[in-house]
């Protein structure tokens, strides 16, 4: 690092007064906006002081009201009744997302050792390790679900074998097992700052292990696994329209599922999964700390991680399953390593491991490729153009440095590419091969799909669309400070850094990345909120270095980063627009009485209280099906209603018969989610109330279970008579 003094010079002009001044001002700003809270789920607030549907509310000074009265939410986490409280059914799904991430680490490992790539050190290490393994772990799942090899436990176990043995060959040394011993509990001993990261990330994963209730994650992140587990195979999806997306960071929930026991060991199998996505945040973490200390101090490492796990948005997306946070991992470790690219004697392999990062990236989501790829394929040819001759390469051909450094861009380009395409390429072979368009169901309009209707791909293109209506300003209000969400000094500090780098430039690329990635949310999606969150760990290194640079007073600097380790501990635990029964015995949360008042929940539990694993029930509006027992037809509101397709045009006889040739026992209708869906994206008009009550009921088709009492008005349970 060169002169300290220079670099820190602009910011440190200005009185320390004055810098305490300007936090202070965001923080009062922040904490006073009122905020628009968006539960998914009442179920997700039970009790929660700000449950107010979507209402503005003061929400941001609840964290620290709940920090004054702790028992309060203490008591929330049990619903107030010791009766309620489990523990013990938390150590299985615990142990079992340790075991696959001690699997993950060690695949990953191996891989980087296979590579010859070596870290240099031992944080970068974990970093690398973790995010090699999984994306290994996923780009083996999908190739072997894509040969019909689910559910063949040999074939999960194998590569960890293979693993273990290569590692244990070459970590013969003359190291006495007693040194070696001491040696790792070394390692292990985590310094005294460990607590601020491990607080607030406790309860992160205390919260992933709780059964799934956003709807995004019931309709999809979970249930799409799920269906493939238990089809055996990776395969098209006629009635799910997202499951035909990848799904990169969700093939993880699928070797615990296959290597449990039992009849429900896919759903034990999915909670572990969802645990073991939790473990992004902290990676993640791990991975600003290692970028930040290069610009930085050891303090800007640990504020940048400690911005990343105190976050609300970051918290609330590991804990309810979302795959945001995975994103933003394989984003920032990308940047680790164009970063170590740039100073390595030999740099290909760091820029491979980039190319691999950011493919895993876009096989998460779609968006990783204008987030990820496209930039940091950007930012690699920059560092290579930068090196010029310097870049360890064949240089036979170098007649001058002009051409040398031409060279080198070609060559990082093409090493960059081709990490890019071991991981993401499949997903779109699949997805050619499966549906003729390999970025289904993108881009309709250039791959026409003969099974997919035009009004379909139509509402599609509606529901995503850039909205036309939306205002700028209100979006940097909730972007800036008013979200609730949002972190209390993450976008205050990010607007400050700007003093940083008009003096140490070598953050400019990390602000530009971040300018565009906005930029492109802006252009190109839905104005999603959540669409930013893969951005946070890469802010949170320029707002973790410019609050190492703004408060050099150690005192001062640790008690800021103990107060956001406190507020998104609190976050969390208030359980504001989170699920914060993390001390409810697991199988009260799944089949105990529905807390929630939807009509859905109610009809789930009931049905799962009433039917077995070979029962079938056919779902109309209801898109959510993951917690249920029985087996399910259903369709997403961007597919073809499944039930026009079972008995439109047939007499009630024939209905009737092919509904029992399906094994439907039950047809559940959720008027309440059809009304959504009509009010926003639309939904199919062949589904009527009076197709229900004035066609199917009184031909004897179906008859109306009355054993469970539910408003007409936002859901019909029907009994099929066969």
């Amino acid at each position: 690092m060169s002169n300290e003094s220079e670099k820190t010079d602009l910011i440190h002009r200005i009185p320390v007064w004055v810098r305490i001044c300007a936090v202070l001002a965001y923080f009062m700003l922040f904490s006073l906006a009122a905020s628009d809270t968006t539960n998914s789920s009442s179920e997700a607030a039970v009790n929660s002081p700000a449950a107010e549907g979507g209402q503005p509310v003061a929400a941001h000074h609840i964290p620290w009201v709940r920090l004054i009265v702790p028992d309060l939410m203490v008591a929330e986490w049990f619903e107030s009744d010791s009766n309620r409280i489990g523990i013990l059914d938390r150590l299985p799904i615990l142990a079992g997302a340790l075991l696959l991430l001690g699997a993950v680490l060690l695949i990953g490992h191996s891989l980087l050792r296979l590579l010859r790539i070596v870290p240099t050190n031992t944080l970068e290490s974990s970093v690398y390790s973790f995010a090699v393994g999984m994306s290994a772990v996923s780009l083996y799942v999908l190739l072997i679900g894509l040969a019909g090899g689910l559910r063949v436990k040999t074939l999960y176990v194998v590569p960890v074998v293979l693993a273990l043995v290569y590692e244990l060959y070459h970590c013969r040394t003359p190291m006495s097992v007693r040194a070696r011993a001491q040696q790792f509990v070394a390692r292990l001993k985590p310094p005294r700052q460990a607590w601020l990261i491990l607080l607030p990330f406790g309860l992160i994963v205390a919260g992933a292990i709780l059964p799934p209730w956003e709807f995004d994650v019931r309709e999809y992140h979970m249930q799409v696994p799920a269906e493939w587990y238990r089809n055996g195979q990776i395969d098209y999806l006629p009635h799910n329209v997202y499951g035909n997306m990848p799904l990169a960071s969700e093939l993880i929930l699928i070797p615990p599922m296959a290597l449990g026991s039992g009849a429900e060991s896919w759903y034990s199998g999915a909670l572990i999964g969802k645990t073991m996505m939790s473990f992004y945040v902290f990676f993640a973490a791990l991975a600003v700390m290692a970028i930040a200390r290069k610009f930085g101090h050891q303090r800007s490492g640990w504020a940048a991680a400690i911005l990343v796990v105190s976050c609300p948005w970051i918290g609330y997306v590991a804990t309810t399953g979302l795959n945001e946070v995975a994103l933003g991992c394989f984003i920032v470790t990308s940047v680790l390593a164009i970063l170590n690219a740039q100073n390595s004697k030999n740099p290909l392999r760091h820029v491979l491991l980039a190319g691999v990062f950011a493919g895993s990236a876009a096989a998460t989501k779609y968006t990783g490729v204008v987030f990820a790829i496209l930039p940091l394929l950007v930012w690699t040819l920059w560092v290579a153009k930068t090196r010029g001759n310097h870049v360890e390469v064949s240089t036979a051909s170098e007649a001058n440095d002009d051409a040398s450094s031409g060279q080198t861009v070609w060559i990082f380009a093409v090493v960059f590419t081709i990490g890019a395409t071991i991981v993401f390429s499949p997903w779109l072979i699949k997805n050619a091969a499966l549906t003729g368009n390999p970025t289904y169901p993108l881009l309709s309009t250039l791959f026409v799909n003969a099974e997919r209707d035009v009004e379909l791909d139509q509402r599609w293109d509606r529901a995503h669309q850039v909205p036309a209506s939306d205002s700028l300003g209100e979006h940097i209000r909730k972007i800036g400070y008013a979200s609730s969400r949002q972190s209390p000094l993450l976008m205050g500090l990010l607007v400050l850094s700007c003093l940083v780098m008009y003096t140490d430039r070598r953050l400019l690329p990390l602000a530009l990345y971040l300018v565009f990635a906005v930029l492109a949310w802006w252009f190109a999606t839905h104005h999603l909120e959540r669409f930013l969150v893969p951005l946070i760990p890469l802010s949170a290194v320029l707002a973790g270095v410019t609050l190492e640079r703004l408060f050099s007073n150690s005192k001062l600097f640790w008690g800021v980063c103990i107060g956001l380790s406190l507020y998104g501990f609190m976050y969390l635990g208030a359980g504001m627009e989170n699920d914060s029964r993390v001390l409810v015995k697991l199988d009260l949360l799944r089949h105990g009485p529905a807390l929630s008042e939807t009509t859905t929940e109610k009809v789930h539990r009931f049905l799962n209280a009433k039917l077995t694993g070979d029962d079938v029930v056919l779902l109309v509006g209801d898109a959510e099906p993951f917690d249920l027992t029985p087996q399910t037809i259903y369709a997403t509101c961007f597919d073809p209603d499944v039930l026009q397709g079972v008995i439109d045009g047939k007499t009630p006889t024939a209905q009737r018969g092919a509904l029992a040739e399906l094994n439907v026992d039950y047809i559940y209708v959720s008027w309440e989610e059809i009304k959504r869906y009509r009010s926003t994206y639309g939904y199919d008009s062949y589904v009527t109330r009076d197709l229900f009550n004035k066609q199917l009921l009184p031909a004897g088709v179906i008859s109306v279970e009355t054993e469970l009492q539910i408003d007409p008005a936002f859901g019909q349970l029907f009994r099929c008579n066969q």
